[in-house]
């Protein structure tokens, strides 16, 4: 039998800080806005590789970086890009993006 001295104590899960409540309330639309249609233009061509990392790289300086936010970029399988929003202070993950590129037709 376990008494209440040796039983486990549960283990909280991370909690959320004041400030990490406002940035992440603070992130903007604009951010999921860019990140879609510059993947989707990068795939289809409309625009180069270096022209779609440039977009990116002034997105995260002048609406992810002032918030405490960095930008993960993944390509994944089947044409599919992924972009995680993390916090650089804690690695907590605030947004998952995912991208499909759409069929030619679209």
């Amino acid at each position: 039998m376990i008494t209440n001295a040796q039983a486990p104590k549960p283990v909280d899960a991370p909690s959320m800080t004041q400030g990490d409540a406002r940035s992440c309330r603070a992130l903007p639309p604009i951010v999921r806005i860019v990140l879609t249609q510059a993947d989707l233009h990068r795939r289809r061509g409309a625009i180069s590789v270096e022209t779609f990392a440039t977009q990116v790289r002034r997105l995260t300086h002048e609406e992810l970086e002032p918030r405490g936010f960095e930008l993960l970029t993944r390509d994944l399988p089947g044409g599919r890009t992924r972009f995680v929003v993390r916090a650089k202070t804690t690695g907590r993950i605030y947004d998952t993006i995912e991208c499909a590129t759409p069929p030619p037709n679209c």
